[in-house]
């Protein structure tokens, strides 16, 4: 199975490159024979949503004291240095209880996550921060 799937990931199958690598390449080795679980054992949650939440307590109506397992989409991500926000606390939590604890959470590296910490600082208030990564972003894009 290890060697098909590491072909799947490099793009060699009949529906060309995958977008999203690991559940594509599974969804294909397995033919697509998916089991959906119910909502808690797989609740997605992006952190963009903060932005746009100055409460930030939106997220409960996702997350809820059901939920079992967090999928975290989009960019932004809760072991990134910006991602603050009371809905990353979960895997905080976990993190805390890791091997990983020890280690810093991580920078912003990539021109997309460049633009999404400026952003992200912003809505936390902390500007000079978001400025400084605005300016890195600018200058790295």
């Amino acid at each position: 199975m290890t060697p098909y799937l590491l072909k799947l990931l490099r793009g060699e199958t009949k529906y060309g490159s995958l977008k999203y690598l690991d559940q594509d390449a599974l969804n294909i080795a397995f033919n697509m024979n998916n089991i959906y679980l119910a909502k808690d054992f797989d609740t997605i949650y992006t952190l963009k949503n903060e932005l746009y939440d100055r409460s930030h307590r939106k997220y409960q109506q996702t997350i809820t004291d059901k939920t079992v397992l967090i999928h975290y989409t989009g960019i932004t991500k809760p072991w990134h240095s910006w991602a603050g926000y009371p809905s990353a606390s979960y895997f905080n939590i976990a993190r805390e209880q890791s091997p990983w604890k020890k280690y810093p959470l991580k920078e912003a590296r990539t021109v997309a996550e460049m633009q999404k910490q400026y952003k992200h600082l912003f809505a936390h208030g902390e500007y000079i921060k978001g400025i400084t990564s605005l300016i890195k972003y600018k200058l790295k894009k």
